[in-house]
């Protein structure tokens, strides 16, 4: 498959409160991560890894890693839909106000890349288990 990287608005809510980020929606990327100060302005459902429990996955830029240090679950809204608690890792590394939705999530979605943005195929979207 084609690597493609497209940005796009989100809106992310947890607890009560909602922030607008410019999410980099990444198929080459396997996991969905934002940076420890989305999950801190956001704060409800943030849970910190004890630092024993902290782990790396790897990159493509930053000397290939980056460090997870927390776990936050967020409603996710995307232009004219809203995708139920879409569990994000956290990491101190990523730059501030970054937010990747990888491989993952677009899957679950079934996000296509149209010329107005990446959407979901189908709204509500239906998560499954297989």
């Amino acid at each position: 498959m084609e690597d493609k990287r497209v940005h796009g608005l989100i809106r992310l809510g947890s607890g009560g409160k909602t922030i607008e980020v410019d999410a980099l929606f990444d198929t080459g990327a396997s996991r969905s991560v934002l940076s420890s100060d989305i999950a801190e302005q956001l704060k409800s459902g943030y849970v910190r890894l004890p630092a024993d429990q902290e782990y790396s996955l790897g990159t493509a830029s930053r000397d290939g890693k980056v460090r997870v240090t927390g776990r936050l679950s967020v409603t996710v809204e995307l232009p004219d839909c809203e995708i139920p608690s879409t569990p994000f890792e956290v990491s101190e590394d990523l730059e501030p106000g970054k937010l990747i939705i990888g491989r993952t999530q677009l899957d679950e979605w079934g996000i296509e890349f149209t010329k107005d943005g990446p959407h979901p195929r189908t709204c509500p979207v239906r998560l499954e288990i297989i």
